[in-house]
């Protein structure tokens, strides 16, 4: 609900913004959000663009330019030119992009085939979609075309995709007509015979915070026409959404106010409001300064702004005296016009008082690691920079935790070894930040783990796994050691479980080996086993033979459980182990979990459970669904819990913790992007017939699930925004079922490109139990 409509409703909200800006105020609670309007009567944008229906001839670009596209699929062409100066929001272009995909882009071409609703802040941004979908152009041709003269010229876009070779029957063809004098944009339809199932339509700016979506299906001779606005003031804020933890009691958020408008110098208005009363703001400038009134008419603004220019606000929010951990607020900042007050715009600011928890992650500066509790967050370098994949963590003792990451090689053909080669969340090979090009004869990855505490630099990391001498057996290409995996015994020791895949060349054919292995670590990181071959499967297979997604676990009396999926019969397999401080013995096997055929079994995970026993947690994956299940295995073999479905769960990557009253929590990722999550009881038996879900935070997917225990006993759960990788998600529950702290973001580079990343595997964050430790400076005598 916006302020306007907030106080037409009568509520009293106190925005208690005095004459002297940086002074604290208190804001009274705001009313609930309204519920948002039907996606069919939303017309108009936050810039101003309108959207109608029309009815105009057909214009044929097919005489003008063809496009030749660098490929028929995820491709795109350009730029060229648009023929006259286009105003497209607050920016002119004299240029365009063209896409297989039915996309238009100013500035910046885009691959993408994942469509999204609009407005989007990641992403592609700044573009017109006529049909933006999974198409293909293999039988497909595009246009362009400029008519007319100087005021008055158009040019059209036009895509036309056939059912075959002969280009004889269309199937899809749909155009752009951009015009000159108005600004406007027409999109016709002319045949629509093959209308794909996910598609947008619209128009989006180039942050993706204004745009204007059409939800009804297009139909031939019902055109679209987006009317540009006439001049007026305009304001726009980025980002518009933000968190961050108050750790040492202080939340600081940055925000830019943009004067977008077309007419001259504005100056804005600025209020803010909370979603939880007792919380307290005050708004500065980045030098710490106060802002204030500089108009006289009782409320803070940014002073003049000049028409394109832009200025940069500073909120700083502290939670109530005596908040305790999991106290939450959301604030909305809205700058309005002072020209014009009917223009305005809302940014969200998330912030909480966190609990004790631990975080590893990457950006672009390397591994980091976060240690994070009510009265700091400390932000500590562990490599400099991050050349692998697959990173996990977990905690080894007070303020100590061991990190392990793969590591990979590449043998070019040309006789280049690269090393620490990466992979872009597209899954392209980098090399030094750049696709890596060239033709790969060989590859190996490692297992590199590092004992992480506060005396930690940005080192390297020590070798787990002997992948370079494998890569030299006879006729090996391929050795690939990955997916770590990490537990800690009650004696302090650590086990890593990891899966090696190994690829030889048979004649002219290739076949593959695989096994699944552990290794156990003493509390300092020292090596105190051989690598153990868990599966000991000695078979060398053309088809996909692959033991996968390795996860271990060890039980109350120091039994090794160590479970995995098998996609090539579709069964979830454990092997319980004992270790004399040396070696490890194999005591049995079981089978978890035995799939019918079209049934797979995905992203296993293990918790240790009360009384000697280990949950797992997996994916039964069909065409149908994926289902996530769980089963239990006690220290002994015995199946204490056949596998169970929740129901009405349809996702991946879950995770359990177990509270000390023997509450399990379940938490997956729903395949819409939602967290979902359940509870059971002691005796494994849910506690509501249905799961339960977050939305996504600023509508962005969920990815690299993880979640762990505080010291006082609450589950903290963290998540990547997985569309764009711009934001760390945290939130908070307990095992009387109780969201304390709702998902909010608490790492993120606002203005930045940071590609966070966290552990796939749910060993992003441990717990952390330094909070009360001081450290006094030395002083040399």
């Amino acid at each position: 609900m916006s302020l306007k409509k907030a106080l037409r409703t009568g509520i009293a909200i106190t925005l208690a913004l005095l004459l002297a800006g940086g002074e604290w105020f208190t804001s009274g609670a705001a009313p609930g959000q309204l519920a948002p309007q039907s996606p069919e009567e939303i017309t108009s944008d936050g810039y101003g663009y309108t959207l109608s229906m029309a009815s105009e001839a057909w214009v044929d670009a097919n005489s003008g330019t063809q496009v030749i596209f660098p490929s028929s699929d995820d491709a795109y062409a350009g730029p060229y030119p648009i023929g006259f100066s286009f105003r497209f929001y607050e920016n002119t272009y004299s240029q365009f992009n063209i896409s297989t995909n039915g996309m238009l882009t100013f500035g910046e071409g885009s691959l993408s085939y994942q469509v999204r609703p609009i407005p989007w802040p990641p992403a592609p941004n700044n573009y017109i979609a006529p049909l933006w979908a999974d198409l293909n152009m293999a039988f497909g041709k595009a246009y362009y075309r400029t008519l007319g003269a100087a005021p008055s010229r158009s040019t059209v876009i036009e895509w036309e995709i056939y059912s075959d070779q002969f280009y004889s029957t269309l199937l899809l063809n749909f155009e752009i007509i951009l015009f000159e004098n108005s600004g406007n944009i027409l999109i016709q339809y002319n045949v629509l015979d093959n209308m794909p199932d996910r598609y947008t339509i619209g128009i989006e700016d180039a942050d993706g915070v204004n745009g204007l979506q059409h939800m009804v299906p297009p139909t031939v001779g019902q055109d679209l026409r987006f009317v540009r606005p006439n001049p007026s003031p305009r304001v726009k804020l980025l980002p518009r959404f933000q968190g961050g933890f108050t750790s040492g009691g202080l939340a600081r958020y940055q925000t830019i106010v943009f004067n977008n408008g077309e007419s001259g110098s504005d100056r804005y208005n600025l209020q803010a409001v909370s979603s939880s009363p007792g919380w307290q703001a005050r708004l500065l400038w980045p030098d710490g300064s106060a802002l204030r009134d500089t108009n006289s008419d009782g409320v803070i603004d940014t002073g003049l702004v000049a028409q394109g220019g832009q200025a940069a606000v500073i909120l700083e929010a502290r939670p109530p005296v005596g908040a305790a951990p999991g106290a939450n607020t959301q604030f909305t900042l809205t700058a309005t016009s002072v020209i014009s007050p009917a223009h305005s715009m809302t940014a969200t600011l998330q912030s909480a008082v966190p609990v004790e928890f631990a975080q590893v992650y990457v950006d672009a500066r390397g591994i980091r690691l976060g240690q994070i509790w009510q009265e700091n967050m400390i932000d500590r370098p562990i490599l400099d920079e991050y050349t692998g994949a697959a990173l996990s963590m977990e905690a080894t003792s007070q303020d100590n935790y061991l990190i392990a990451w793969e590591y990979l090689t590449t043998v070019m053909q040309d006789g280049r070894v690269l090393s620490g080669v990466t992979i872009s969340k597209d899954g392209e090979l980098l090399y030094e930040g750049k696709a890596l090009e060239g033709v790969v004869s060989e590859q190996f990855t490692e297992i590199l783990y590092k004992l992480a505490n506060r005396f930690s630099g940005a080192g390297g990391g020590l070798l787990l796994t002997d992948s370079a001498q494998v890569i030299n057996e006879p006729n090996v290409v391929q050795a690939d050691a990955r997916k770590p995996s990490l537990a800690v015994a009650p004696d302090g020791r650590i086990a890593v479980a990891w899966t090696l895949l190994k690829r030889r060349q048979a004649g002219s054919a290739f076949e593959n080996n695989s096994n699944i292995f552990l290794a156990a670590l003493n509390s300092s990181g020292q090596l105190l086993s051989g690598r153990y071959n868990v599966t000991q499967d000695l078979g060398w297979y053309v088809a996909s033979h692959l033991y996968d997604n390795p996860n271990v676990a060890v039980t109350g009396d120091s039994r090794y459980v160590v479970c995995w999926v098998q996609q090539f019969d579709a069964k979830v397999r454990c092997a319980l182990h004992t270790f004399n401080g040396t070696a490890f013995t194999t005591l049995g096997t079981v089978i978890l979990a035995s799939l019918p055929t079209n049934v797979y079994p995905l992203d296993l995970s293990l918790a240790p459970l009360s009384s000697n026993r280990v949950l797992a947690t997996y994916i039964e994956s069909s065409d149908v669904d994926n289902k996530v299940v769980y089963a239990a295995v006690d220290s002994s073999g015995n199946l204490t819990r056949s596998p169970t479905e929740i129901p009405g769960s349809n996702g991946y990557q879950p995770r359990a913790v177990q509270f000390q009253d023997g509450t399990v929590l379940i938490a997956w990722i729903e395949v819409d992007g939602r967290v979902g999550y359940a509870f059971l009881d002691s005796a494994l038996n849910l506690k509501t017939g249905s799961p339960r879900f977050f939305d996504p935070v600023d509508r962005r997917s969920a990815g690299s699930l993880s979640m762990t225990l505080d010291r006082q006993n609450r589950a903290v759960l963290t998540w990547v925004d997985g569309d764009d990788w711009d934001y760390l998600i945290y939130a908070l529950l307990t095992s009387d079922e109780v969201v304390r702290t709702p998902p909010m973001i608490f790492i993120s580079d606002p203005f930045g490109d940071p590609l966070y990343q966290t552990s796939d595997f749910g060993f992003g964050n441990a717990g952390y139990s330094g909070v009360y430790q001081t450290f006094m400076p030395t002083v040399n005598r």
